[in-house]
């Protein structure tokens, strides 16, 4: 179940976006740009969705296998974090990115105490 995703140069998200799910048990993605629902392409809506394999596993189903592909075209840097929970157990997965950059950064946090993922090692 995840509890957060927090987006930075992602796709649409250029400036950084926290979503907090832990309230929310069924929802709909809707997009706007402007508040004009006829401008909606572009919104963000499919890339919520595509930040959890890309976090995960480095790549998307819908583009290539470059990680540089997921980085807003405006920005030099892309970041994911999901806060997640498993069996009861939190965690928290973060993918950083650098265009250009040959290495991604990808940390894992097992929650020991299961409060502050923060502090998490």
């Amino acid at each position: 179940m995840f509890e957060k995703i927090i987006l930075e140069g992602f796709l649409s998200y250029k400036e950084r976006q926290e979503i907090d799910l832990r309230n929310v048990s069924t929802s709909l993605v809707l997009g706007r740009i402007n508040g004009d629902p006829e401008l909606s392409n572009g919104a963000g809506k499919s890339s919520l969705f595509e930040a959890i394999p890309v976090n995960f596993f480095g790549k998307g189903s819908g583009r290539a296998d470059v990680l540089d592909s997921y980085i807003n075209d405006k920005m030099n840097k892309m970041y994911i974090e999901l806060i997640f929970t498993i069996d009861n157990q939190r965690y928290k997965s973060i993918r950083s990115k650098v265009r250009g950059n040959s290495s991604a950064v990808f940390e894992i946090f097992y929650d020991t105490t299961n409060e502050e993922l923060e502090k998490a090692t």
